[in-house]
């Protein structure tokens, strides 16, 4: 019995080690690896062990900010690339998915999450590609980051390095990022490379949990007008409101069909959908693009004692936003608003 134990026992260990110089042997097999690292991060080798709201505190709010179209990048270094305040509006949009020169369907290899395999739009061999993506958040009680990169990579956020990887092979990895989000405008900056040839992709979600807490955001009711003087008396009367673009936060993030202003919707609506418009313009003549909204009076909560209005929505990531702005209510019986 004893002889019969150690034959199996040998046959398994070949079989083993076949296998294993097998996949060593496969050309074009990406090396993948999941090893722990320092203390402040996790790497799981089990997808199913990795539940992104596990810890999140009761009745809090989720959201995730992924790799997606959104991302821009260049292949050329500038310097400050990486931090919130660069410009990156002449920068070009990934292709998503990706797999470079590999195929499109390539999985992110980020368990759980939506986030795309992402790439320039002319994948080469040995490549080295700067992304970033900037997003709205409220200071979190707890945000981390899965990345995911073929083959080496600097991950920063607002400007600071989280991670240097660069051992020429594939790897993933979990990051706790809670110190450096910031209420208003971040950035995910990744400086990608190929170093080794294959394929190419990155992709990384961030996972941001808190007690629901709106972002404050500029807006200006009856652009052009001060006081914005409100007919309380003309339930017809359209009141404009715009919600305003500046160096810490960018109006064009918002999701319009989420925005309410004073209990009401967008008065203006698709014929065919019935969804509301989006109107984009700059209403303060500053360069940049604000977004304007219309509601009807009667349609809002506001009564002849109002003295303030609030506008609230979300991003199209989910960041609740809030803004408020003062009224003038004034009873002129039927006319403009």
């Amino acid at each position: 019995m004893k002889r019969l134990h150690n034959w199996f026992t040998t046959v398994l260990l070949a079989g083993a080690l076949l296998i294993a110089t097998l996949g060593l042997l496969m050309p074009g097999a990406t090396q993948l690896t999941f090893a722990a690292q320092v203390a402040s991060s996790t790497v799981y080798s089990d997808a199913a062990t990795f539940t992104t709201q596990a810890n999140a505190p009761p009745n809090s709010q989720v959201v995730h900010i992924i790799s997606d179209v959104t991302v821009k990048y260049s292949e050329t270094l500038v310097p400050g690339w990486e931090t919130v305040a660069f410009d990156d509006s002449t920068w070009l949009n990934v292709v998503a998915p990706s797999g470079g020169l590999c195929d499109p369907s390539v999985p992110s290899r980020i368990p759980d999450s939506e986030a795309l395999p992402v790439w320039s739009q002319t994948p080469q061999q040995f490549q080295t590609i700067y992304a970033r993506k900037t997003f709205i958040a409220a200071l979190p009680t707890s945000a981390t980051i899965q990345t995911f990169v073929d083959d080496d990579f600097d991950l920063y956020v607002n400007g600071v390095l989280v991670r240097s990887d660069w051992d020429g092979v594939a790897s993933y990895f979990v990051d706790d990022i809670s110190a450096l989000v910031q209420n208003g405008v971040n950035v995910i900056a990744i400086k990608a490379s190929d170093t080794f040839g294959g394929c190419q992709n990155l992709a990384f979600d961030v996972t941001i949990s808190g007690v629901p807490q709106a972002v404050v955001v500029p807006i200006d009711i009856k652009p052009g007008s001060d006081p914005n003087s409100i007919n309380c008396n003309n339930e017809n009367g359209v009141i404009a409101v715009a919600i305003l673009t500046t160096e810490d936060f960018d109006a064009t993030t918002v999701d319009h069909t989420t925005v309410t202003f004073e209990g009401a919707s967008e008065t203006h609506v698709d014929k065919k959908s019935g969804e509301p418009r989006r109107h984009e313009e700059d209403v303060d003549c500053d360069g940049d693009t604000d977004l304007v909204f219309h509601f009807r009076l009667g349609d809002t909560d506001l009564t002849c004692d109002s003295t303030e209005a609030i506008l609230t929505g979300e991003t199209f990531d989910g960041q609740a936003i809030e803004g408020t702005d003062a009224v003038r209510m004034i009873d002129r019986g039927g006319g403009k608003p």
